[in-house]
């Protein structure tokens, strides 16, 4: 076989033939750009997109856990406790020792899972809305806290909520951009015409003038299922709408059909797809994590909220009398002792039923929070609750929901204060002294002096410290009056009228003095307590004496 003879004849045996792949597939769009992205516009923003739409595989799997972590820690865990257990620590609590191996398995997968997502996605993450991320991010390991699976936008929590946001934006911005496409220039997308769409929350492409028949569903990500959010991976199957160019000399020359393509990838990363939104009045697209004793700080308002849904009432003496009470007392200083057990942990499952309740936005009042419970597998655990189950059995109704709150809260509030930062025990000025003077009954003579019963100033000034003190959130220099003036914190009793707090409220006492203005509260009214006992005593005394002496003068 000379060399003539190869040159003239092997040619035509064999020859040297391109690869079918993303690479050729890309370069064979790319070789006429102008044509192509006129023709097949969805392609032009698949290309743009393609190195990060594989990320999105995670998406689900990250958020599945987050809610896991949320439904077996959430109103349970503490903030130092969230810091000191790890990921296998909770795993193994969840499944006794790994000795229930379903639960240990489900788990196990659950975090795997959520570990892949993490640390695949977190290296593209450089910042979270105005933080930048630092340069040396955490592998997600099993030896890490769970407080990096706790949604926070604050601290470690950050990260969480950035590896979220960059995801949810990806979606986000290339669903948008497709929606961008003009109307009829695009025939891979007949099923996003408006017909196909059932739902009633849509978002539409908006062009300047002509508005385009696109629509895509709007959904939250703890809504969304898995035909919702992008899944993909790159498969070169993809490419089965080619062929070679058969001509001499052309080997390496591969044609693709762009239509079909583009269709079956519009399929794919389109149809069902939605745009992923915000909780209600939040940035955050899922809830922040609820630790334990920490309600008013996520949901400030959320008393006002409960009985804005549903009429509230005072319960009833003798469901306090099954409650351990005694009777009423008329005054919080000398309450009657109650023989509630398990007080903290029963104030966290109210903070649970409490959210739960304005979730579902129920309204009517006379259901029994028993039979409300049993209508919800979330709320299941609450019924086993050996303390919780005390309230179950005595008839209450979601009309005494908040009365029951305020009732458990006054159990445990008087310890929990005591422990609230230095920086708000700030000591009151003569000023400030002179102020609360002036603008509290500490007398009960309300005939005489217009002014704030005092035991309903120290209440509110204690509501306000559990419940938003004992974090170090609030700034110690804003004024005082900015919160106990805000009628929907629901810190009053509602026997104070507003305009009483709004008109009379000392001006001048800080956030900083709060614990100081309910010391100094306090101590005054056992001074007068103890006045108004004496002075009784020695009424009593003296009506004896008199009665004593004319006894021996009528017995002389």
């Amino acid at each position: 076989m000379d060399k003539q003879y190869r040159v003239e004849n092997l040619p035509a045996l064999w020859r040297s033939i391109g690869l079918v792949n993303f690479e050729s597939f890309r370069a064979y769009y790319m070789s006429d750009l102008a044509k192509n992205r006129t023709n097949y516009p969805f392609l032009s923003i698949f290309f743009k997109y393609a190195e990060q739409l594989e990320l999105l595989k995670h998406l689900l799997p990250i958020v599945k856990f987050v809610q896991v972590l949320n439904s077996k820690l959430g109103y349970q865990l503490t903030r130092q406790k969230a810091s000191d257990m790890s990921f296998r620590q909770f795993i193994e609590n969840q499944s006794n020792g790994g000795e229930n191996r379903e639960i240990f398995n489900g788990l196990k997968t659950a975090f795997d899972d959520f570990s892949e997502g993490w640390n695949r996605v977190l290296p593209f993450v450089k910042r979270y809305q105005c933080h930048e991320l630092p340069r040396e991010k955490p592998n997600m390991t099993y030896k890490l806290p769970v407080v990096f699976g706790l949604m926070e936008p604050k601290d470690t929590g950050i990260l969480l909520c950035a590896i979220l946001d960059f995801l949810v934006d990806l979606q986000n911005k290339f669903l948008e951009e497709v929606m961008s496409i003009p109307p009829g220039t695009c025939r891979s997308f007949k099923f996003l015409d408006e017909q196909t769409v059932s739902s009633t929350s849509k978002i539409q492409s908006a062009k300047s003038n002509t508005p385009s028949r696109y629509y895509l569903q709007s959904m939250r990500i703890d809504h969304a299922r898995s035909a919702n959010i992008i899944n993909f991976d790159w498969d070169d199957e993809i490419l089965a709408y080619s062929q070679r160019n058969l001509a001499v000399a052309k080997g390496l020359y591969i044609i693709y059909d762009l239509t079909k393509i583009e269709t079956e990838l519009a399929n794919i990363l389109v149809f069902e797809k939605v745009h992923i939104g915000t909780q209600p009045e939040s940035r955050l697209y899922l809830e922040p994590f609820p630790y334990h004793m920490e309600l008013f700080q996520g949901c400030m308002r959320i008393l006002s909220d409960i009985k804005n849904l549903i009429t509230q009432e005072p319960i009833p003496a003798d469901k306090m009398n099954l409650l351990g009470v005694s009777g009423i007392s008329s005054s919080f200083m000398f309450p009657q002792e109650s023989t509630l057990d398990n007080a903290t942990e029963n104030l966290s499952s109210l903070e649970f039923l409490l959210c739960f309740v304005k979730r579902t936005a129920v309204r009517d009042k006379d259901i029994s929070i028993k039979d409300y419970i049993s209508k919800w597998m979330k709320l299941s655990s609450l019924s086993t609750h050996e303390g919780f189950s005390k309230f179950l059995n005595i008839d209450l109704r979601l009309k005494h929901l908040v009365a029951l709150y305020e009732f458990v809260e006054e159990q445990v509030v008087d310890v929990k204060i005591k422990y609230i930062h230095e920086k708000y025990k700030e000591e009151l000025s003569a000023d400030m002294k002179t102020a609360i003077m002036n603008s509290v009954d500490f007398k009960q003579q309300t005939t005489m002096k217009i002014a704030i019963p005092a035991e309903a100033f120290a209440l509110a000034l204690k509501r306000f410290m559990f419940r938003f003190l004992t974090l170090e959130n609030q700034k110690e220099k804003e004024p005082l009056y900015v919160y106990l003036q805000d009628s929907s914190l629901n810190l009053w009793p509602s026997t104070v009228p507003e305009k009483l707090i709004y008109e009379l409220f000392p001006e001048n006492l800080l956030v900083a003095n709060t614990y100081d203005a309910y010391d100094f509260t306090m101590r005054r009214l056992e001074q007068t307590f103890s006045l108004t006992t004496n002075q009784r005593t020695r009424l009593v005394t003296n009506s004896v004496n008199r009665d004593t002496r004319r006894f021996r003068f009528d017995y002389m």
